[in-house]
C-alpha cells in the first residue's frame, strides 16, 4: 500500500476520535456523507441505484463508497489493532494489516 495524497477540501474531521469495538459512531457518520445515486450498477445478477459519496460524488457498491469514504475524507479517525497496538484510518487498512502480520499461514 502506498500513501495517498488526501485534499483538505474534500475532508471532514473528527478531532482524535478514537474507535475499537464498537464502530456504529463511526457508521453513522459515514452513512450521512453517502446516498443512493441516479444511475444503476450490476453486481452479480442483480441492477440497483449506485451508492454515491456526497463529498465527491463517486458512485459505486455500498461497501466501496463506505471504504471510500473513510480513506478519502474523514480525518481523525483512529483504528487500533488488538494483537500490536498500531493505529489505522480505516477499516480496510486495519483488515490488510491483519492480513499481512497476524493471519498465520501454513
Amino acid at each position: 500500500m502506498h500513501a495517498q495524497q488526501i485534499d483538505p477540501e474534500m475532508t471532514i474531521a473528527i478531532p482524535n476520535q478514537q474507535y475499537s469495538e464498537n464502530m456504529k459512531e463511526l457508521d453513522d457518520n459515514i452513512e450521512t456523507m453517502m446516498g443512493r445515486g441516479e444511475s444503476m450498477i450490476t453486481v452479480g445478477n442483480q441492477t440497483r441505484k449506485a451508492y454515491t459519496c456526497k463529498v465527491c460524488g463517486k458512485e459505486g457498491q455500498r461497501i466501496n463508497i463506505i471504504n471510500h469514504i473513510e480513506a478519502n475524507h474523514l480525518v481523525g479517525i483512529a483504528i487500533p489493532c488488538n494483537p500490536c497496538g498500531k493505529v489505522f484510518r480505516s477499516r480496510y487498512a486495519l483488515r490488510w494489516h491483519t492480513n499481512q502480520h497476524h493471519t498465520h499461514r501454513n
